[in-house]
């Protein structure tokens, strides 16, 4: 059996794995999405006139943005439904 640790670095891993890979694959999709539609110089030049990063730089960054937003929406989801662990009857409420 492996040591408790390792155990807990492998749930923690798996965590991980379970937030950032999907808020990835949605993170790409909704990129996609936005961009086919959007022009990012258009809406570069509309936050910061005479600023504006080139397409490739904007198109970075929006993905980066929606794939924090995901990946924050995943972790929420995540740490709503972990299980806590029980109450011990023996500690008096409050």
């Amino acid at each position: 059996m492996p040591p408790p640790s390792s155990i807990a670095t492998e749930r923690r891993l798996q965590a991980w794995g379970g937030v950032l890979w999907p808020s990835f694959l949605v993170a790409c999709l909704a990129t996609l999405l936005l961009f086919a539609f959007v022009d990012p110089l258009q809406l570069a030049r509309a936050g910061a006139p005479g600023h504006a990063p080139s397409r490739e730089l904007a198109c970075t960054l929006g993905f980066f943005a929606v794939w924090a937003i995901t990946a924050a929406s995943s972790a929420l989801t995540l740490c709503l439904v972990r299980p806590h662990a029980p109450a011990d009857d023996d500690e008096p409420l409050g």
